[in-house]
């Protein structure tokens, strides 16, 4: 839960008042102070509208998966979602680089990275690491004279 601490200082006494008031939801709230003295004076109401995020962007990757391998290109596709994202703050990184998303083609190793930030300060991170391998496995026979009985087998990853 949120709490917002508000004080009041009444001048004539140099007294001052403090009253805790606790927030526990997301979202747009209004509060209203006003307060009076013994005697029945009043003072001027004041009132603040602000807002209170608690929640980190969700972060929505697809056309890939975790730790999965494609024999065609991908086609990876992004959604950031939240209320109050800070979209100067999202960045995308495939193997370590800035990247717009896009497809996919070239054989290779990849690790995507996501990170959103919001403007209260919620962060999110979300990594996937994926393989490309159209060619599939290629096998090499090195030094064999006959082809039945192959002595020297490498397998090459692509």
């Amino acid at each position: 839960a949120f709490k917002l601490f508000n004080s009041l200082i009444i001048i004539q006494k140099g007294e001052y008042y403090e009253s805790e008031v606790v927030f526990d939801r997301n979202g747009k709230h209004n509060l209203l102070v006003q307060v009076e003295d013994m005697a029945g004076n009043a003072s001027i109401s004041e009132k603040k509208v602000f807002k209170i995020d608690m929640k980190k962007p969700e972060i929505y990757i697809s056309g890939i998966k975790n730790n999965k391998s494609y024999k065609t290109f991908v086609n990876v596709k992004l959604h950031v979602k939240d209320e109050n994202l800070d979209e100067k703050q999202t960045r995308i990184y495939l193997n370590g680089k800035r990247w717009i998303p896009d497809k996919i083609k070239d054989d290779g190793y990849y690790v995507l990275r996501v990170e959103a930030l919001d403007l209260a300060g919620n962060q999110n991170v979300v990594t996937k690491k994926f393989t490309i391998n159209k060619k599939g496995v290629h096998i090499y026979f090195l030094h064999s004279k006959f082809l039945l009985i192959p002595t020297n087998i490498f397998l090459l990853y692509f």
